[in-house]
């Protein structure tokens, strides 16, 4: 996206397909080596306080309802048959739907229509909802399946987010029904009453051979091992040799890059690499919608000179200090901003910002081109960041500013980095003849 910009913008040659390989490695090994030392140090183990097995899985919280006619009915609490041998802890009892008591002690007599909530692993709630007199109150509209369990990460541009978990239509829209919920620091007032973040970890009870269903409704990503997808492993040679291909093409000049993934797309279309259904479900209308609506504000900011407005209000404020300083400033600006936007909208809006900044400090645009790149690409702030911040938020318990403790240690040696790399790589850029 970078390079398409500045190329749009008259830079000249475009970035090559392997130009940034020559400072990401150094950058890697940074990031990867500070994850190492910082991490442990600033990320405090949650899942342990929270009641985490050995395991080091985080547990599950779930309300299982005592129905009527059941075994357990009468029973002490501690040594109902129903509770037997699991390893469940019971955080309260509702009763008459009136009266909640924190945990209850052990002699208290269950009655048929208590509910339980619960907190344990999942092998202990697959045991528990799998014996006779106890339910799960979504159950009772889904009705029990074969309990297939499969373990989900609400996405982070799901349409559930914000509704709650009781109004949600499970059993309709996706074969499944919630059985529990996995912890995250918020009070547990109950299943259903749960409104869904982006992030939350989800136990569903899914109808047999419906998995696909749940994938393809883009509300989630599946993680359990049952929700693997069927590989089609005698088609594997094919998509290597499409992909080994586009790169080839790619960096030999061949095709330009769009060029060339776009008759890779095909290809991968003609082997039946992928159906066409599956590619038109892989297709984020979001991102695309947006990214077209940023493409347009970003021509729009260079036509009536917004753009070079910007960028000489930016040079004002940091040019006085030199050419590495720009890069620097730049470069957390651009870290900033892809926190609030997606990055290839963050790319294709500050790199005419910094072609004008280039023009503004009469210095070579590419060093500051590169930077938005690597700035855009650094989304390590904020849970909401990126995709993959979000969907490790809920299963790694962690909180909003545990990302901002992390994200800006490790962002201070990668400025840093940067820096230093960035003006050392675009002075072994290809020029064009002629060219300074």
């Amino acid at each position: 996206m970078v390079s398409a910009v500045a190329e749009r913008e008259g830079l000249a040659p475009p970035i090559s397909m392997f130009e940034l390989a020559l400072a990401g490695p150094a950058l890697f090994v940074l990031g990867v080596g500070g994850m190492l030392v910082v991490a442990p140090w600033v990320l405090p183990d949650r899942r342990a306080r929270a009641g985490a097995r050995s395991s080091g899985e985080a547990p599950y919280l779930t309300e299982v309802l005592i129905d009527e006619g059941s075994p357990a009915v009468g029973q002490p609490l501690g040594s109902a048959e129903v509770f037997a041998d699991l390893e469940l802890e019971v955080l309260s009892l509702e009763r008459m739907g009136l009266r909640r008591t924190p945990r209850p002690a052990p002699e208290t007599p269950l009655e048929a229509g208590d509910v339980l909530r619960l907190r344990g692993d999942a092998a202990g709630l697959r045991a528990l909802i799998q014996r006779d007199g106890v339910s799960i109150p979504t159950q009772r509209e889904g009705g029990s399946h074969a309990l297939q369990l499969v373990e989900v990460v609400i996405a982070p541009r799901s349409s559930l987010i914000g509704r709650r978990l009781g109004a949600v239509p499970w059993a309709e829209r996706f074969s499944a029904v919630p059985v529990a919920t996995r912890q995250r620091g918020r009070a547990f007032r109950g299943l259903e009453l749960r409104t869904l973040r982006a992030g939350d970890v989800l136990l569903l009870d899914v109808r047999p051979g419906k998995l696909t269903t749940l994938e393809q409704s883009g509300a989630f990503v599946l993680v359990s091992e049952v929700a693997v997808s069927r590989f089609r492993r005698e088609l594997l040679p094919f998509a290597l040799s499409i992909l080994v291909g586009v790169v080839a093409c790619a960096t030999l000049g061949l095709l330009p890059i769009a060029g060339a993934a776009l008759v890779g797309a095909v290809l991968v279309l003609l082997t039946r690499c992928a159906r066409l259904d599956e590619v038109v479900q892989a297709i984020d209308w979001n991102v695309l919608m947006l990214l077209a609506g940023v493409l347009s504000l970003g021509v729009a900011m260079e036509k009536t000179g917004a753009a070079q407005l910007f960028a000489e209000a930016f040079v004002d404020v940091v040019g006085g200090h030199g050419p590495a300083f720009v890069i620097a400033a730049l470069f957390l600006a651009t870290t900033i901003l892809t926190e609030l936007l997606s990055n290839t909208a963050t790319a294709a809006l500050l790199t005419p910002v910094a072609i004008g900044m280039a023009s503004a400090l009469e210095i070579d645009p590419r060093p500051l081109v590169m930077t938005i790149a690597f700035g855009a690409s650094t989304a390590m702030l904020t849970p909401i960041g990126y995709q993959t911040n979000t969907l490790v938020y809920g299963a790694g318990q962690y909180r909003f500013f545990d990302f901002a403790r992390l994200g800006g240690l490790l962002i201070v040696p990668l400025t840093l980095a940067v820096t230093l790399l960035v003006p050392w790589v675009a002075d072994r850029a290809p020029r064009p003849r002629g060219g300074a």
